[in-house]
């Protein structure tokens, strides 16, 4: 197992009482979101729910990758506000994460609010393009989803491998 533990500064990997941690460097504007907890009378800062499922979307590589992301977003769909979730993203300023955001929320049955969905779409310029998976499309990637213009590089079957099973939108190109 390894932690990760977000800094805004460079520091090496360390082994604290056997647990590898590993400190990822935020930029400045993704450096927010935190909310205190007292775990086992220590007081500890961790990242709020809606923070730390963008963080996932953010940085797919370092949660398992694109199935454990899907996961994510499939678990947030049982509570999480989406209108909380989407302020996260946007104040990450990152127009890949927050396709990503869109495609997987839509992938797992996630129904959003018409105008909390329309924030989003709104917020990513139409000639935006991003890769979600491989960098190389292979033949039975899900392809190009022009909602989101995002060119999705990994099987529906993969993706949703973690997510339970229901019912989900069939994505081609």
């Amino acid at each position: 197992m390894t932690v990760a533990v977000a800094t805004l500064r460079q520091v090496p990997t360390q082994s604290i009482d056997g647990i590898d941690v590993r400190f990822v460097k935020l930029a400045h504007h993704k450096f927010f979101g935190f909310a205190t907890y007292n775990l086992h009378g220590r007081e500890i800062v961790v990242s709020t729910p809606a923070k730390t499922v963008v963080d996932c979307v953010d940085r797919p590589d370092l949660v398992g990758g694109p199935p454990e992301v899907a996961r994510v977003v499939y678990g947030a769909s049982a509570n999480m506000d989406p209108s909380e979730l989407i302020a996260a993203a946007l104040r990450m300023q990152s127009k890949s994460l927050w396709q990503r955001l869109g495609f997987l929320a839509d992938l797992v049955g996630w129904q959003w609010p018409d105008d909390v969905r329309r924030e989003l779409r709104g917020a990513i310029p139409k000639s935006q393009r991003s890769i979600f998976g491989a960098t190389e499309h292979r033949q039975h990637d899900i392809g190009y989803i022009s909602d989101w213009g995002l060119l999705v590089n990994i099987e529906e079957q993969v993706l949703l491998s973690d997510v339970p099973s229901q019912p989900t939108q069939a994505f081609r190109c």
